[in-house]
């Protein structure tokens, strides 16, 4: 039997065990990888805020 690991992108590429192991044993890892997830959520946010501020059309 073949396993595939397919790393989510969410978890920093890193399959879910080492990614769990990491997160448990490493705080540095810990402080990186929250910082990691407030530039994603800040980078969702502003490219969210950019589709409705550019879907808006003013028809006069």
């Amino acid at each position: 039997m073949i396993t595939i690991i397919k790393p989510h992108s969410t978890l920093n590429y890193y399959p879910p065990l080492q990614f769990l192991d990491k997160w448990n044993n490493d705080s540095k890892f810990r402080e990186y990888y929250m910082g990691f997830l407030k530039n994603l959520k800040d980078g969702y946010r502003r490219r969210k805020s950019n589709y409705y501020k550019r879907s808006m059309i003013n028809v006069s």
